[in-house]
């Protein structure tokens, strides 16, 4: 049996044993949630106690790699396109998931919100002083605790930033250190993950037992919504960048970006369609081999758009879904904190759900709304992995094909290219 399928059987078994003890006859089976949702809270601490180690270690060893004295100016352009389309991809994705699930909670009506089985609290709406004063922590291991994310996430890149400013001698140091900390946290979220049937299982047993059978339609909104953000990306944003910034015309870049594309959706691999990336870079886009070469495995380590739209999305359909509104200040906050969280996921099954638990307690909405986003993320994942790998090929694109890239020395062992789930 497939693990999409475990899972998803996990969540169905899960939700209807939690429903049945809830409305069982018998008053000893209404203490069966309770006392299995303490194994849920178990699963959902060992996630979040790797995952802001993982997120800080990642961007520190980034940012520290990203030299510009060293990279030139290719990284530089590079790193601009990327930013622009994850910029873009945040806004349009949580401008049409707001929106969305926020008509959807008025229409479908809320999953049992009173109940639901979570002991976070929502934080009040801050203001804009709060906001500013808190993207500076006088305690930084506060705010990990807190699960600040944002205020860890500008720390990091300053840390990075300082580091690759460094002697040759300390930044390597400094580097391999923090790159071998971030791929120890990603194999042990591997670890962790293998037993995603049994906590999306105990996690389903209390949404059953609080919310019943009207979840059905919220998971089928959250798909339908999740697979045409992605679908509709590429004509209203991607295509329009190309035609306007890029000398390939449309017809050319679908079919130069075809083959990978298929193999994306097929695989749900990213990595699985770097070759026929890099192929299509060097035949169809015109890249140079310096250029091709130091791109694509750059973009497969931190660039994952689909990534980023599953931020804005997740977080959009669990804050409808448990009735978490959110003021303008917190939608820009985590707006940030998707495109910082994208270029961090760990390339796992599951990877860029995952990183979303610190952003979900910050926000004050349950965590164990991601075992449903989980048990459904086979069909979601290949719109994602499908529009990443276009954007690596759409940014490609946007960069002079005539251009020399400087000599970059040690990009390959500098950089970790780990499979993204997106």
């Amino acid at each position: 049996m497939s693990s999409p399928l475990r899972v998803f059987l996990s969540l169905l078994l899960g939700a209807f044993l939690g429903y049945a003890c809830k409305r069982s006859p018998f008053p000893l089976l209404h203490d069966i949630p309770t006392l299995i949702e303490l194994l849920a809270r178990l699963f959902i601490n060992a996630i979040l106690v790797c995952v802001i180690p993982l997120v800080t270690t990642s961007l520190i060893a980034g940012c520290a790699v990203t030299n510009p004295a060293k990279l030139g100016r290719l990284a530089g352009r590079s790193l601009a396109i990327m930013l622009f389309y994850l910029v873009a991809s945040a806004v349009f994705a949580g401008g049409i998931a707001f929106a969305l699930f926020h008509y959807l909670s008025q229409v479908i009506g809320r999953a049992a919100i009173a109940t639901a089985t979570s002991s976070i609290p929502a934080g009040a709406a801050p203001t804009v002083g709060s906001f500013l004063l808190g993207l500076v922590p006088a305690n930084i291991f506060k705010a990990a605790q807190d699960g600040a994310l944002l205020p860890l996430v500008l720390s990091s890149v300053a840390l990075g930033i300082a580091i690759s400013h460094l002697p040759d001698s300390q930044r390597v140091l400094l580097t391999r250190f923090f790159r071998a900390l971030a791929d120890g946290f990603t194999i042990l979220i591997g670890g962790i993950l293998k037993t995603v049937p049994i906590g999306v299982f105990c996690l389903s047993v209390g949404l059953g037992a609080s919310v019943g059978v009207g979840g059905a339609r919220w998971l089928l909104s959250y798909v339908v919504a999740m697979c045409f953000t992605t679908a509709i990306f590429i004509p209203v944003i991607l295509y329009p960048s190309i035609a306007i910034f890029s000398s390939l015309s449309i017809p050319e870049f679908i079919r130069a970006s075809a083959p990978a594309q298929a193999i994306a959706f097929t695989s749900r691999s990213s990595l699985a369609a770097l070759p026929a990336s890099y192929k299509a870079g060097h035949d169809s886009l015109k890249l140079s081999d310096d250029a091709g070469a130091f791109f694509f495995p750059f973009a497969a380590s931190i660039f994952h758009v689909g990534g980023c739209i599953e931020q804005m999305v997740g977080v959009s359909f669990l804050a409808g879904f448990y009735g978490v509104s959110f003021s303008s200040a917190q939608f820009a906050a985590l707006a940030l904190n998707a495109i910082a969280v994208s270029m961090t996921a760990p390339g796992i099954p599951g990877g860029a759900i995952i990183v979303m638990s610190p952003m979900l307690a910050s926000a004050g909405i349950p965590l164990e709304g991601m075992a449903m986003l989980l048990a459904v993320d086979t069909l979601p994942d290949m719109f994602r992995t499908t529009l990443t790998v276009s954007c690596w090929l759409g940014a490609a694109s946007l960069l002079n094909p005539r251009g020399q890239s400087e000599a970059i020395e040690g990009a390959f062992a500098a950089s970790d290219v780990r499979e993204p789930d997106c």
